[in-house]
Formats: structure tokens, C-alpha cells, sequence
């Protein structure tokens, strides 16, 4: 799961982050407000509201017996992303920003500043610093997300989408191998040091762990663009449906996930 946590919620913001600047252009600080207020604040109120302390009574009973209400409680869940989103769009909308467009970075330089990310994120969960449940995280948690999304904000306007799909060969080689080092490294490093030693609370140490997941980061994101950017670029009327609801599956989930999970009780 590792690997995983460093890359994937980071390119998500990335992604919201390209779409930001033009659609704020298109309909004006008040109705781009109005709108992500919709899209992503109704999902994360009723989630948050609704169905999470419905979710956990109902688990609550069907584990434990007794009275759904004692059971009830607000978790943030997967609603976290819906939140820090929500504040990141409204920040940009009404914070006076300037347009800044910038060529798109060459791999290292993408690995070496997710490095730098790392260590702020290692000093960030050495201080057990949170801000809405994305911390403390030793990868891939607050810094990637501010960082991605303004990278996101710059991209469109800076012709990094059309730089992704041109890279050189070389360049997208030299993520991809980093990325496979590095993978290995927490594969092999995870089992015979363990997690627990690995996170010992020394602030050298989990600077060290951090930078070292930055690297993960910053390699498998580039490959993981440059794949899709090219392999995957397609449209078709689903993939428009979808990303129309896109917001929906934060509150399905918290639905889907603790059903599937209840159907295991019997064959325990």
C-alpha cells in the first residue's frame, strides 16, 4: 500500500488542479464557487452527515448487538479529499494569485524537489501535524497535495500535458528505473527492518524515510502520467457520464465498502 499512498491521492489533485484556472475564467469567482460548493459540498455533507453515522451504527449493531444510536459517531472517512479540495478551489478563486507559467521540469528535477517534499512531510509527521486526516502521513500526504495541485494550476497554461506525452525517451527511462529502485527498496527494507523500526521516533530517521518515499513520489507519478498521457488518452461517452458523478463515489463508498465487508462475516 505504500507506493500506492505516495502517488495516488497526489496526482488526484493534480488532476483538479488542471481543470481549475479554466473553468474559474469561464464562469467568474462567484459561480465557480457556487458550483464547487454543489459538486463537491453536497457529497461531503451528506457522507459526513448522513451516511457515516448511519454506516456506523449499522456495523456497530450488526457486530456488537445493542442500540444503533450508541453506535453513531462523524468520521471524516474518504471525505477528507472532498474537503481539502473544496478549501484548495476556493482558496484559488478568491486569493489574488499571480498567472504563472512555467516549462514543464525534466525527472530528476521533478524526483529531487518531491525529495524535498519528503523531508517537509518526514519533519511534518516527526510533529504529528493534521489537517483534516491527510497527516500525519510519511508519504505522500499534505505537502504532495498543496504541491500537485498547483502544479495542476500551472500545467494547463504552461503546455505541461502536451511536454508529458513528448518526453524523451531518456527522461521518462530514468523515472521509470528510479521508481523500480525504489519500489524494491520499500519491498525489501519494509520486512527486514519493519515499519515500526523504520519509524522509530528519531527526527533524522523520519526525515530520511520521508525523502526517500519523495523519491517514490515524484518517479512514479511521472511514469504513471507519461503511461497514461500516452497509452490512455481517449475519451468516450462513459468516461464523460463518469466524471459528471465523479464526486458520488466518495459517498458510496462509505456505503459499498462496510456491505461488502459484512457479507465475509458468515464464512468466518
Amino acid at each position: 500500500l505504500a507506493p500506492n499512498q505516495c502517488f495516488f491521492m497526489c496526482l488526484l489533485f493534480f488532476v483538479a488542479g488542471i481543470f481549475t484556472p479554466s473553468s474559474l475564467e469561464r464562469k467568474g469567482v462567484t459561480e465557480f464557487v457556487r458550483d464547487k460548493l454543489k459538486r463537491i459540498g453536497w457529497p461531503l455533507i451528506i457522507s459526513y452527515f448522513v451516511v457515516s453515522p448511519l454506516m456506523t451504527g449499522l456495523l456497530g449493531v450488526v457486530l456488537g448487538g445493542g442500540n444503533m444510536l450508541t453506535y453513531m459517531n462523524f468520521q471524516a472517512s474518504v471525505t477528507w479529499f472532498l474537503a481539502t479540495l473544496l478549501i484548495f478551489s476556493i482558496a484559488y478563486a478568491i486569493v489574488p494569485l499571480p498567472h504563472v507559467s512555467l516549462p514543464f521540469p525534466s525527472s530528476i528535477q521533478i524526483i529531487l524537489i518531491c525529495a524535498a517534499l519528503g523531508a517537509v512531510q518526514g519533519w511534518m509527521f516527526y510533529l504529528n501535524v493534521t489537517f483534516f486526516d491527510i497527516c500525519p502521513n510519511i508519504n505522500g500526504a499534505l505537502p504532495f497535495d498543496v504541491a500537485f495541485f498547483a502544479a495542476g494550476c500551472i500545467a494547463k497554461r504552461s503546455g505541461w500535458l502536451e511536454a508529458i506525452q513528448q518526453m524523451s525517451p531518456k527522461d521518462y527511462w530514468l523515472a521509470r528505473t528510479v521508481c523500480l529502485l525504489a519500489w524494491v527498496g520499500v519491498g525489501v527494507a519494509g520486512p527486514l527492518i519493519g515499519a515500526s523500526n523504520l519509524l522509530a521516533h528519531n527526527l533524522c530517521q523520519i526525515v530520511l524515510v520521508g525523502t526517500f518515499f519523495g523519491v517514490l513520489t515524484g518517479s512514479l507519478s511521472v511514469s504513471v502520467l507519461h503511461f497514461c498521457a500516452v497509452h490512455c488518452n481517449s475519451a468516450s461517452r462513459v468516461q464523460r457520464i463518469a466524471s459528471e458523478a465523479q464526486y458520488a463515489v466518495y459517498v458510496l463508498q462509505v456505503i459499498i465498502i462496510p456491505c461488502v465487508t459484512l457479507s465475509f462475516l458468515p464464512t468466518l
